[in-house]
């Protein structure tokens, strides 16, 4: 994995369940998604396990290498509709 970043999503209006989840995009060519969780699971606790897991080209930093969170939430938008 050469780079990825969690994030919460906004709160989903239709939620019947009231949980906000964690999110990540991951910049990972060649692994899937199963490789990229596998090795979440050695490192975080399943709890925290992300959902949705995006795999996109590239993050969307700024000129200081910040990652806007409206960026995120564009990117994970469109990533989700690809998949």
């Amino acid at each position: 994995m050469l780079d990825g970043a969690f994030f919460v999503r906004d709160e989903d209006e239709n939620s019947s369940t009231g949980v906000t989840r964690v999110a990540a995009l991951v910049v990972a060519p060649g692994l899937d998604a199963a490789a990229v969780t596998e090795q979440l699971r050695r490192r975080i606790d399943p709890v925290f396990l992300p959902r949705p897991l995006l795999f996109v080209d590239s993050l969307p930093r700024n000129d200081t290498g910040k990652l806007p969170h409206d960026a995120l939430l564009s990117l994970a938008n469109s990533a989700m509709k690809r998949a």
